[in-house]
């Protein structure tokens, strides 16, 4: 009974969560591009300091990879992405293409949720 107890919490937290990346889904609407590249950076800055710890969390937990592997994985994931990433624009009109009549708009779209071991 306990185990149905811990899944019934897990969808929850789920659900809330996901509630909660709804409602800031819906302020990142009116960022900048200065903005959004902030946070977007801050992001990669903290998980580049936690790699290590989170590759041994996620040894332990899974008992699976060697943690200096993963470490350099969430290197790659966190400062390599924001590196490849940072000078994309994403925000307003990112093109417009006037004789097929397109104008590109970029602006957020949902929740990403990406599990990996």
């Amino acid at each position: 009974m306990e185990q149905y107890d811990k899944d019934l919490q897990s969808i929850q937290e789920a659900r809330r969560l996901a509630e909660q990346a709804y409602r800031a889904q819906q302020e990142f609407f009116h960022f900048s591009q200065e903005q959004v590249d902030r946070i977007c950076e801050a992001m990669a800055d903290a998980a580049y300091r936690e790699s290590a710890r989170l590759a041994k969390m996620a040894v332990e937990e899974t008992s699976y990879g060697i943690p200096e592997h993963k470490t350099l994985k969430n290197h790659l994931g966190s400062k390599g992405t924001w590196e490849y990433i940072k000078n994309i624009k994403t925000v307003g009109v990112l093109r417009h293409d006037e004789a097929h009549k397109i104008i590109e708009i970029g602006a957020p779209m949902g929740v990403v949720v990406a599990l990996s071991p």
